[in-house]
């Protein structure tokens, strides 16, 4: 592929008080083998010197980075990410986390796999892809080469019944093409996260792939939105002994999923093909559903997408039965 005709890779940025891990995260993209990119950073009322330091970068790298310095805040990262979505042009997004680090052909690897999609289903069919990542500590220590193993979550698994229930992937090692952006916006007021919510309408009109290599550093550290959290045998104990708990935070969890999932069907639901909405429907009102057919449904519409079979059947009984 010639210089001149590299497509142009925009990396979304949306920062929160961020500048301990910051400059580490922007060196590491501006280090990429792919050297055509754009970032484009949005920072959502940062008290600390975040800002300071972006507008550091932005004046040393002009020509590279975009910082929309407006002063504006979103109130949240899910709606900061759409902001800037909803401000982007060009043909390849990507989303990154402000205290992760990617590694140097993360860009290269991701859009050689959606170059082969696009050959494959064309422009106009919404596509994404995820990839693995290593599990590191607050000082880049590798706690886990494989983030999928180390939580026996089945990170090859795209199916609509789980976008469902979670992100396909964690949202900075997506890229997505125009089509899935246009697609995607505007994001539901009950969107939980936009890799969760992206993903989730990429699976239902379009198509997905991944990568099994890692491509990024995913730090685990106390200020996480969310975290890698490893399975194990003596988790599983735990969590059998404290199943009340843990069905509690389920029923919880479930009614954020399920009001994402009604916004979902009345944006979209006309569009859905009859299986899709077989499966959204049975999710959104599964407690009204007979236990034993429940059970069934779960298993037959793709619930169960742990590595673990111990991990799904505790989910499968110490939550879906007992719901």
């Amino acid at each position: 592929m010639k210089a001149e005709s590299k497509p142009k890779v925009e990396i979304l940025l949306a920062t929160f008080n961020g500048e301990k891990y910051i400059s580490e995260l922007l060196d590491s993209i501006l280090n990429q083998t792919y050297k055509n990119i754009k970032i484009t950073i949005h920072d959502d009322g940062s008290s600390d010197r975040t800002l300071e330091i972006l507008r550091g970068y932005s004046k040393r790298y002009p020509e590279i980075i975009n910082l929309i310095d407006d002063g504006i805040s979103t109130g949240s990262a899910v709606r900061n990410f759409e902001f800037l979505l909803k401000n982007s042009s060009e043909e390849y997004i990507m989303f990154a986390d402000q205290d992760d680090v990617w590694l140097p052909t993360k860009v290269e690897l991701t859009l050689n796999k959606m170059l082969e999609l696009e050959d494959k289903y064309g422009k106009d069919t919404p596509l994404l892809v995820y990839t693995n990542v290593k599990v590191v500590d607050e000082d880049l220590n590798v706690i886990s080469e494989n983030f999928w193993d180390y939580t026996k979550v089945n990170g090859k698994n795209k199916a609509f019944s789980r976008c469902l229930e979670t992100s396909v992937g964690l949202g900075f090692t997506m890229m997505i093409n125009r089509r899935a952006k246009e697609l995607a916006l505007p994001f539901s007021q009950n969107a939980i996260m936009h890799d969760h919510w992206v993903s989730l309408v990429v699976s239902a009109f379009g198509e997905i792939e991944y990568i099994d290599s890692p491509t990024g550093l995913y730090r685990q550290h106390w200020g996480n939105v969310s975290g890698a959290q490893k399975f194990d045998t003596n988790d599983a104990k735990k969590k059998i002994l404290r199943f009340k708990d843990e069905l509690s935070r389920f029923k919880e969890d479930l009614k954020v999923r399920q009001n994402q999932a009604r916004d979902f069907f009345e944006m979209y639901g006309n569009s859905l093909p009859d299986n899709l909405k077989e499966i959204i429907l049975f999710y959104i009102n599964v407690e009204k559903t007979n236990r034993f057919v429940r059970i069934f449904k779960v298993w037959k519409f793709g619930f169960l997408w742990f590595k673990s079979p111990l991990r799904n059947l505790g989910k499968l009984f110490l939550r879906w039965f007992l719901l």
